[in-house]
């Protein structure tokens, strides 16, 4: 009983796993043109996780296309899951 419970825990926690990481990486693709002396215009799209839900041992693929309207590259990107980099 105690190890199903765990299991639909971890079942639920996925989406709001995900949606940190999404956020998380659409705050470090942004922060890198803010960081920069002369602010670029950037659009950010395409955004994705896959899966939605999944195991522990479950890869996660967050994607995102990032575009700078000056055709600058980002010079860093940084993804922080549940508060780790």
């Amino acid at each position: 009983m105690l190890v199903r419970n765990h299991h639909r825990a971890t079942q639920r926690a996925w989406p709001l796993i995900a949606a940190m990481a999404v956020v998380a990486l659409l705050l470090a693709v942004s922060a890198a043109p803010m960081s920069a002396a002369a602010p670029a215009k950037i659009e950010l799209s395409g955004i994705s996780v896959t899966p939605r839900t999944g195991t522990p041992k479950t890869t996660i693929v967050v994607s995102v296309v990032y575009r700078s309207l000056r055709g600058t590259h980002a010079d860093q990107v940084t993804a922080a899951i549940d508060g780790k980099d």
